[in-house]
């Protein structure tokens, strides 16, 4: 680059690699000049893709601020954002997140890796409410007699449990019929 008059230029450059940039000075008088060189070396600035985005409400997950490129060695790791507060801690690459509220929360990661250079994003962790399974069907049949089941309020998939899924035509099924080859009392979960 070529700024004759500035006495502080500077020097911006996108693509990482070792530039030489070359300097004369003359004297205006004398028209005497001196020449130096200095190599200047750009960095990779690190790279992050926090994961997962995902979670159901209530549960825990760790998520990852995922960084890469750069240095590869991580100086610093600061978690902020309007729902920082649902981490576990805000200093490190793999914090818990927790929220038993549904919808968006909002995050930030940043990362500063050895050569003091910076990677960072906003990331959404989205809360997924959770299903809310509604039974109907009698409470009471007699043996080998067929009770449907029925579930309201539809998920993606079902899984019966407790001591009468034996008795089902399927236990992966939303609305599975129940018969009983014994009398007894059963428990069913879904």
């Amino acid at each position: 680059f070529n700024l004759p008059h500035d006495n502080a230029p500077s020097y911006v450059q996108t693509v990482p690699a070792s530039y030489n940039i070359y300097l004369k000075v003359t004297d205006a008088v004398s028209k005497c000049f001196f020449t130096d060189t200095m190599v200047i070396s750009v960095k990779q600035n690190p790279i992050v893709n926090p994961l997962p985005t995902t979670v159901c409400s209530g549960s825990t997950m760790q998520i990852d601020g995922n960084p890469s490129m750069g240095s590869g060695i991580w100086k610093t790791h600061a978690w902020s954002g309007l729902d920082s507060a649902l981490l576990s801690s805000l200093s490190t690459q793999k914090p818990t997140f927790e929220s038993s509220i549904p919808g968006p929360h909002y995050l930030h990661y940043k990362v500063t890796d050895s050569n003091g250079c910076i990677g960072e994003k906003d990331t959404t962790v989205m809360v997924n409410d959770l299903p809310k399974p509604v039974v109907s069907g009698n409470v009471a049949v007699c043996v080998n007699t067929a009770l449907p089941l029925t579930v309201s309020n539809v998920g993606t998939s079902y899984i019966w449990t407790g001591t009468g899924a034996q008795y089902l035509n399927n236990a992966s099924f939303q609305n599975p019929s129940f018969t009983a080859t014994a009398a007894g009392s059963y428990s069913l979960t879904v």
